[in-house]
């Protein structure tokens, strides 16, 4: 998403945060820009469109600079969150909340649901509140011109374990997350390892891509990468991957899947075709959702400490307001290490009956 060409204005520091830089994109005088926003005479009709197209574009508003804002007491972030049901988001929030309420901070909370257009609307709420920041945890591509807002009214974006062009990311270190769980089933003989996840180019890739790395550093056979699209969360087409494994030869002797939903859902198709985890096959999930505890066998599964995303994220905001680090032209990139939790679901491969 980085390297899109409508990112390109933005990456190159060309957002309008004031009327001079709008007049010399334009190509004008400051004073002709403040007569065409204020419908002033001395300019133009052409030259008016011209200057409105481009405040327009570059989402320039000729007063955004609250009495607030400028003396650094507006002491609000907002959050965009794509499920507030979701287990994982909510540890990312804690880490978020936590650190913002001891630094005296308003948190406002806004819920996407994968919905671009709910996002933009977030967007022009948290800026009407006069937010200082906003962190994302959204699984959708963000409008170009909601990246100009965000930027053109001095508001920090940043990324929570997701991708986002032209911001701050504090995320998951996903190939770390990767060799921790095909480095543990190695240790314990397996060799013939499946990975169950998101399809290749879609939501969630980026964890498919690093395991699909990971097994090639490896020299492990990547017949076994089985992707599906994110449509519904509630239901994943595990028996479908179940189905191609058992369609190959050499069957896997290992499973590793997305996240800890995926695993449980694997798990229960495993049991309705009567094979036995981990006497027949060892199955690794991810996220250290609670779903994990309760299924059988306990899963083994990845910790990837979100509350400690949250902190880190809330931390990086701090160091821009305090001065330590400048608006993002070139934006932080910052990694969590994951930890693996061993529990009942996996097994030395020579005890595989």
């Amino acid at each position: 998403m980085t390297g899109c060409p409508e990112y390109s204005h933005i990456h190159q520091g060309g957002v309008v945060t004031s009327l001079r830089q709008l007049a010399e994109l334009a190509g004008v005088s400051a004073m002709s820009v403040s007569r065409a926003l204020r419908g002033a005479p001395g300019v133009s009709a052409d030259t008016r469109a011209h200057i409105q197209a481009l405040a327009e574009k570059y989402q320039y508003c000729p007063h955004r600079k609250t009495p607030s804002s400028l003396t650094g007491t507006r002491k609000v972030i907002g959050c965009i969150i794509h499920d507030l049901t979701d287990h994982f988001t909510a540890r990312l929030l804690r880490g978020i909340f936590t650190s913002a309420t001891e630094a005296h901070y308003h948190v406002l909370i806004f819920e996407s649901g994968r919905d671009p257009a709910v996002t933009s609307m977030a967007i022009h709420a948290f800026v009407e509140q006069h937010c200082e920041a906003i962190f994302f945890h959204a699984r959708h591509a963000l409008p170009v011109s909601s990246m100009y807002e965000i930027l053109s009214h001095d508001i920090l974006p940043v990324g929570l374990d997701y991708i986002w062009p032209s911001c701050d990311m504090i995320e998951t270190d996903e190939d770390e997350l990767a060799r921790l769980a095909i480095h543990y089933l190695m240790e314990l003989g397996h060799r013939k390892i499946a990975y169950v996840g998101a399809a290749l180019g879609k939501e969630g890739a980026p964890r498919t891509e690093a395991h699909q790395r990971v097994m090639r550093e490896c020299r492990l056979s990547t017949q076994h990468i089985y992707g599906f699209d994110y449509v519904d969360e509630c239901e994943y087409p595990t028996h479908d991957a179940l189905a191609a494994m058992q369609a190959k030869h050499p069957r896997p002797t290992a499973i590793i899947c997305h996240n800890d939903d995926v695993a449980a859902q694997m798990l229960a198709d495993l049991w309705s075709m009567g094979v036995q985890v981990p006497r027949e096959i060892s199955v690794i999930g991810c996220g250290n959702l609670r779903v994990g505890s309760i299924t059988s066998p306990p899963l083994t599964t990845i910790e990837q400490h979100p509350e400690e995303i949250g902190r880190r994220a809330f931390a990086l905001y701090q160091q821009h307001v305090s001065g330590l680090l400048g608006m993002p032209s070139n934006p932080v990139k910052a990694k969590v290490s994951p930890t693996l939790i061993k529990r009942a679901s996996c097994a030395p491969v020579h005890l595989h009956s």
